[in-house]
């Protein structure tokens, strides 16, 4: 707790510098004026008193400069220090900085855009109320089951609610002359009601209700043109003609994961229809007393209700449903091997750019020769010369994450928006979250790095005399650093 109060008073430094030097200036002059004053009282003269005074308390400079090293955060302020200069270094050159910024925008935007399209997929969180008490429930070893065997399971309230769906099913579509073929979610009545999903418009399908329909927001902007109107009408589907009741959001993410995500939604209606199980736990209950209650039931229904050569009792799971979780239990290596290849791959495409930068900071070094040797022989430390330009490189990156960032914003609404030419509807929703930051920021760290650790330490092993020389051009090896980046570039690609 000391320590928080402490970095937080020297937070509040950094904020109010100015003012605290205003302060602590008062303070010292007020000092000053109270000895000046005693010495008065004793007899001695005010100038000679004030002279006496300063004598005593000794260089003011010293102690300002004592009083603000026990308030500043010294690697914070060297670090802003250090950019300021960075920052006016490269507004000298704006066309090198531009082309190093785009580069680095390019690398980070695609890492970016992969890794948001990686984690949107992989670690997906359904649409609904506190997705965290909700679980998938395996019978047997199969996904869907019977509704028959669905009510029995809720008649025996072990969960706090249950709903089920059938992602798979498909339907025809009668729009005057024309029939369409759609994707249907078949869905228990309950479904909308126990998983909390929001709405862009209207409702979920109620209780009891069997001829009502959810459009996904796809089908609605696609087909009816975004007509507000939608609510109320009825469509004719399979010869049914169904209600619309509501319309799910654009970012909706179904439970089925994995970015599945059927046209339309409507009621399981007859016994034998076939339904994922998916049941919210109650409150204070954990998965592992839940599967037990769970067991109890389904042998009891086995009494009932056998089944030859097969039992529902049998290797019963209750999984999550997050998207990690679906692939935990269907065994989808080959997804993540996919994902894993793709994040390699702008790995790679990263590295490329980062060793552009690279070679513009070489020949940026080059052009610098004299500047960083007349500031090696006034004194200045070859590590303090590195760190000013690992400042730059960092500068440089911070700005290419930021546009980086841009254009995962723009690729992430086309992804949301792109319609895959695949046989069953996969709609990815990308969303930004605190995790693409948090890689941003790490992706931007790791360029700075790649990218000016390297040129920053052959630019300060040069010779100081050579470099003082005006008008001398230092010459490379044959195979140097730029001759060796330029290598590993095309090696890369």
């Amino acid at each position: 707790m000391a320590y928080a109060k402490e970095l937080w008073r020297r937070l509040l430094y950094l904020a109010r510098r100015a003012r605290f030097h205003s302060e602590l200036s008062e303070e010292m002059e007020s000092h000053l004026e109270c000895r000046a004053d005693e010495l008065e009282q004793g007899g001695m003269p005010r100038a000679a008193a004030m002279a006496r005074a300063r004598l005593e308390f000794g260089s003011a400079a010293r102690a300002a400069e004592d009083t603000r090293a026990a308030w500043r955060i010294r690697w914070m302020e060297d670090l802003a220090s250090d950019l300021r200069y960075a920052g006016r270094a490269l507004r000298r050159n704006p066309g090198f900085a531009l082309t190093a910024i785009a580069c680095l925008a390019l690398g980070i935007g695609v890492n970016t855009t992969i890794f948001s399209i990686t984690t949107s997929f992989l670690f997906s969180v359904p649409s609904c109320r506190d997705a965290s008490s909700l679980v998938a429930i395996w019978l047997g070893g199969n996904s869907s089951r019977p509704m028959s065997d669905y009510k029995f399971i809720r008649n025996a309230h072990v969960f706090q609610g249950m709903a089920g769906i059938n992602p798979e099913r498909e339907v025809n579509w009668r729009d005057g002359d024309r029939t369409s073929r759609l994707y249907a979610g078949l869905v228990t009545d309950d479904y909308f009601t126990v998983l909390g999903v929001p709405f862009q418009l209207g409702r979920g399908i109620a209780p009891g209700e069997t001829d009502t329909a959810v459009l996904s927001h796809r089908l609605w902007r696609g087909r009816f043109g975004s007509d507000p109107s939608i609510l109320g009408r009825t469509i004719v589907l399979d010869g049914r003609m169904p209600t619309v009741v509501g319309v799910l959001p654009r970012d909706h993410r179904t439970i089925v994961g994995l970015g599945f995500s059927p046209d339309i939604y409507v009621p399981a209606v007859h016994e034998d229809d076939s339904v994922q199980f998916y049941a919210r736990l109650p409150e204070g209950t954990n998965r592992a007393s839940a599967r037990a209650q769970l067991q109890s039931v389904l042998q009891e229904l086995d009494r009932i209700d056998p089944k030859d050569g097969w039992k529902r009792s049998a290797n019963v799971r209750i999984t999550g449903v997050t998207g990690m979780d679906l692939l935990a239990q269907q065994g989808m290596d080959p997804v993540l091997a996919f994902f894993g290849m793709l994040i390699i791959v702008v790995g790679l495409v990263l590295l490329i750019a980062c060793t552009n930068v690279a070679s513009l900071l070489l020949a940026r070094a080059a052009s610098r020769s004299q500047e960083l040797a007349i500031r090696l022989s006034l004194g200045a430390g070859r590590m303090r010369i590195v760190r000013h330009l690992l400042a730059e490189s960092l500068l440089l990156a911070a700005l290419g994450a930021m546009a980086g960032l841009l254009i995962d914003v723009v690729c992430a609404r086309l992804v949301s928006s792109l319609q895959l030419p695949l046989p069953v509807p996969i709609q990815l929703v990308v969303k930004l979250d605190w995790r693409l930051l948090l890689y941003a920021v790490a992706v931007a760290l790791l360029s700075a790095l790649i990218a000016g650790l390297m040129p920053a330490l052959k630019a300060v092993r040069k010779d100081v005399n050579a470099g003082l020389k005006s008008g001398q051009r230092l010459t490379e090896r044959r195979w140097g650093l730029r001759s060796l980046l330029v290598a590993g570039q095309l090696a890369v690609s």
